[in-house]
């Protein structure tokens, strides 16, 4: 299990995401959880619709 907290900047949110996916890789088959505050949206419309 790990926790995340996202930063704001889009350079560090890259390397997070690059970062999680080599650790899950290198895992193979064991299941994972990955929880906290990813700092993203899904689309354009879910930012606007917090606001």
């Amino acid at each position: 299990m790990a926790n995340v907290y996202a930063s704001c900047d889009p350079g560090a949110k890259q390397e997070l995401w690059d970062s999680l996916f080599v650790r899950i890789q290198t895992l193979g088959r064991s299941r994972v959880c990955v929880c906290g505050d990813f700092n993203v949206v899904r689309s354009i419309e879910e930012r606007r619709s917090a606001r």
